[in-house]
């Protein structure tokens, strides 16, 4: 386990619904952009 605190500066979030109905959050960070699936069980 790593127990490095890594800093990701994020420009810019948005969210939005993907037509599997799941939140798609994408992230514009330094590093190109971010997306994050979130899944509703």
């Amino acid at each position: 386990m790593l127990n490095e605190k890594i800093r990701i500066r994020i420009f810019e979030v948005t969210t939005s619904k993907s037509p599997d109905y799941r939140d798609v959050i994408t992230c514009k960070t330094m590093f190109g952009t971010l997306a994050l699936y979130c899944d509703y069980v």
